[in-house]
């Protein structure tokens, strides 16, 4: 526990038969290991030991047959793996690993086994690393690494592995004849592996992790020297296994990558990259990306790409396998295209003639057709969603595809396609084969896989849901004419900074179309934000998609998370459009370049299909804790018409005009109050009002929770918060509730209130205090449709309508502003709230 010892070196030392272990760095930093030589030990022999130990360098060094300790032979931390012995063990990413050699080891050569969360060891406890997190650490380096005849895996990067908060490279490694994987990848996030070559493994790289790149590598399944050893060697062997993965699987990339000895002589169902199953629960959207792909060797293209056929047997029908290859250089005939696995989710809406079967089975390659992964989820349907089907039209030929179950989360139940480019219109039918057309297109979310390389690929705007005959008031944004762009923000536009920071350049100068070097610094971890207003001709924009471009400087500062929100006027409140993690890619752009696509940038996109004049985009975080810098900054999306948004009407009806100005007007008369209150008997005194949502992660038409129409109010809800909304009537007048009226949405009676609390509060600095609360006297749960208009009094509500009322007969004392509570919906598994309108019948006071 010596500290930091910058110039402390371990250098040109011996170790042999060692019982236990080699080199161990225990709570010191900063120390140099260099060019020493350890043979025949038993467990770990270099490593850095608990987790925090950090910049040692391990330079040059050799070690060979490391064996693993018995486990009877066992010692010290249990949580210390030496029965699975490595040569070089790292239990902190953040060191330097250059030069190195591990030759014969009985299970592998370097393995990164950081541990959950915390520290290990004497440090688990000690208050300084409270917050310290090994799996969150950068890498130091991993350059120049020799791995070879290990009994298992090369390299092991296996769970809980690492996850730094920035993108990694392991550049030229070499890893050949391990009797398993070259290397093995799991667990770890935002890794490139560059340069090198893997030869004589059983497989070269197994990667069960999303987006990983491979670039600049070659690939030897079974090399030259093999074969004149043992020239009728024949053995199953692959140089990429690339898994389904479980959860949201994306895909991998290659770059000018190599492969070579495949079935060379003999068809011994060696693969070059191969997509490996495992059955169980999976879901893939995404897409891998092959780039100058080549074979280093005459022989089928068909032993290039393979697909496991696994899939077919697999009863969670992970079927919608895609594998770009943008310029022909291994698709099977010689022209761009994608490898696709061979089922009705993926091949519906092509062409047979496009498509050449693939000589080992389970895939086709098709050309001249441009695909794209889709995603459907809808909440709608409730529990009975498991006996939905999905139908999709482009008006000649349509196709059903079942509700794919995700077992490991139920939120993830989804509906897959694979589709070309074409305009689409979604459905869905019951198990009785009946069209559901109460499902409204903010129940559905349609998520699309990442661009293809390929031109004229889906988009957003291509895809419609089918609903039933229009209703009296748009239920989306208008179908007609839509103007996309992918550039929705202009130099012009005003652009504002918010939050308590430092901007080393103008705000403007982001949106400008130039690369900048535009940074802001967080104080006081005050989150910074950007406010920016679209001053087309069209005023109003729907986003549907955020682009951000690398600066000119390092990764470091690029940022790794985002939050947009919207409003259509400035006395609204913001609205949650889009919020998560976002990945700048490696490559730098240079300064004052002329923003395009083909520069480098990261992007994100979303089904958002509202309309807003003004947005907000937090960049909350980036691997340096307080400063986050981007080149440019562009929304995607349409450019649309204000006119379709109505201001609301005014509550009462305006009388007719006199012929002639009245010399002495009376006021209208009022209605004697039936409780000896003087005031208005209206019926609702919560409109106009300004609504202040809460406990919701998105709303959708703020204004309609109260306004005199069943447009519909929906709350996202915030899992095991409180939900609902505070109501700031207009007339700022105080009132008396009597009775409070719900109506129904037109869709899902899940999401439907039926438990309540109302209070009231007599100015904004008093307390709430409860008027009523308790069940929701619901007597049917038919739905209303969209937009019909509330014709209510103050003694009774609309009788054509659904609704549920409940009086507050003993309600005498009067308020300001109301607050309203759901403290139960009717669905104990659905996410939102949702309501036709509120009204709250009562007196208004002079």
């Amino acid at each position: 526990m010596a500290g930091d010892h910058p110039n402390s070196t371990v250098s040109k030392n011996l170790v042999r038969n060692s019982n236990q272990r080699c080199v161990v760095i225990h709570g010191t930093d900063s120390i140099l290991v260099e060019e020493n030589v350890a043979y025949d030990t038993v467990g770990h022999c270099f490593i850095n030991e608990n987790g925090v130990e950090e910049d040692i360098r391990f330079i040059k060094n050799l070690g060979a047959l490391t064996h693993r300790q018995p486990e009877e032979r066992r010692i010290g931390n249990p949580l210390e793996s030496d029965h699975r012995a490595y040569t070089f063990w790292f239990t902190n990413a953040n060191v330097r690993v250059e030069g190195n050699v591990a030759a014969g080891a009985h299970l592998g050569g370097f393995w990164y086994e950081t541990f959950e969360h915390a520290p290990h060891g004497p440090y688990a406890d000690w208050p300084e690393y409270a917050d310290f997190n090994p799996k969150l650490r950068p890498l130091g380096s991993f350059i120049d690494n020799v791995v070879h005849s290990s009994g298992e895996r090369g390299i092991r990067m296996y769970e809980p592995g690492f996850k730094p908060l920035e993108e990694f490279t392991f550049y030229n490694t070499r890893a050949y004849k391990n009797n398993e994987h070259g290397i093995f990848i799991h667990g770890v996030e935002k890794m490139t592996l560059d340069g090198g070559v893997f030869a004589d493994n059983k497989v070269g790289v197994r990667n069960f992790n999303d987006r990983t790149i491979f670039r600049n590598l070659e690939l030897i399944v079974t090399s030259d020297l093999v074969r004149e050893r043992n020239p009728d060697y024949c053995d199953s062997r692959a140089g990429i296994q690339q898994r389904i993965n479980p959860g949201w699987g994306q895909g991998s990339v290659l770059e000018n990558v190599t492969f070579s000895g495949i079935n060379e002589g003999f068809d011994c169902g060696q693969k070059g990259f191969e997509f490996y199953h495992l059955l169980g629960p999976k879901r893939f959207i995404g897409k891998s990306f092959l780039s100058g792909v080549s074979m280093g060797q005459e022989s089928d293209r068909g032993d290039l790409v393979v697909m496991d056929c696994r899939w077919k047997e697999d009863p969670y029908n992970i079927e919608n396998i895609i594998v770009e290859d943008p310029d022909g250089t291994i698709g099977l005939t010689g022209l761009p295209g994608f490898y696709v696995s061979d089922s009705l989710v993926a091949k519906a809406f092509i062409a047979d003639a496009t498509c050449v079967p693939h000589p080992r089975g389970c895939a086709d390659y098709c050309n001249d057709v441009c695909l794209r992964n889709v995603e459907v989820k809808t909440v709608a349907c409730g529990a009975h969603c498991f006996n939905y089907t999905m139908r999709v039209s482009d008006g000649l030929t349509s196709s059903d595809y079942p509700l794919h179950i995700d077992q490991s989360d139920d939120l993830k139940h989804s509906f897959e396609a694979v589709l070309p480019e074409g305009v689409y219109e979604i459905s869905f039918y019951n198990q009785d084969g009946i069209l559901d057309d109460a499902i409204e297109p903010d129940d559905v979310t349609i998520t699309l896989g990442e661009e293809p390389q390929c031109a004229n690929h889906l988009v957003y705007s291509d895809i419609r849901l089918k609903t039933k005959a229009p209703t009296p008031n748009p239920t989306t944004v208008p179908l007609l004419e839509p103007l996309y762009s992918d550039t929705i923000l202009s130099p012009l536009d005003p652009t504002e900074k918010l939050g308590l920071h430092k901007w080393t350049s103008d705000p403007q100068t982001v949106i400008s179309g130039k690369i900048v070097t535009y940074s802001l610094y967080q104080e006081d971890r005050d989150l910074p934000a950007l406010r920016v207003t679209p001053s087309s001709q069209h005023s109003c924009s729907i986003v549907q998609g955020l682009k951000l471009y690398t600066s000119a400087t390092g990764s470091a500062r690029d940022p790794n998370a985002y939050k947009l929100e919207g409003r259509f006027d400035v006395h609204d409140e913001w609205s949650l459009i889009s919020e998560g993690p976002i990945s700048l890619p490696s490559g730098r752009n240079v300064l004052d370049e002329d923003v395009s696509s083909a520069l480098h940038f990261g992007t994100v996109q979303f089904n958002n299909f509202d309309v807003y004049r003004e947005y907000r985009l937090w960049m909350p975080s980036s691997s340096n804790n307080y400063w986050v810098r981007v080149g440019a900054l562009q929304f995607t999306g349409f450019f649309t018409s204000c006119s379709h948004i109505m201001e609301p009407p005014t509550p009462f009806p305006t009388p007719l005009p006199t012929p002639e100005p009245t010399l002495n007007p009376i006021p209208s008369p009022t209605p004697a109050p039936t409780d000896g209150v003087d005031g208005l008997a209206v019926n609702t005194i919560v409109y106009p009002a300004t609504i202040t949502s809460f406990g919701c992660s998105k709303v959708v038409r703020s204004g309609s929770a109260v306004d005199p129409t069943t447009e519909k109010y929906v709350c996202v809800q915030i899992h095991n918060e409180p939900t609902g909304f505070v109501m700031g009537p207009a007339h700022g007048k105080n009132s008396i509730a009597k009775e409070m009226r719900l109506y129904t949405a037109n869709n899902c009676p899940d999401c439907d209130c039926v438990e309540y609390k109302l209070e009231g509060r007599v100015d904004s600095a008093s307390s709430w205090q409860e008027i009523g609360s308790g069940n929701v006297p619901w007597t049917s749960t038919r739905r209303n449709a969209r937009g019909l208009n509330i014709t209510s009094t103050f003694e009774g509500g609309d009788d054509s309508l659904t609704y549920a009322a409940v009086d507050f007969p003993g309600s005498s004392v009067a308020y300001l502003d109301y607050k309203f509570t759901c403290i139960r919906t009717r669905g104990e598994l659905v996410s939102k709230l949702m309501l036709g309108s509120l009204e709250l019948a009562g007196y208004l006071l002079e």
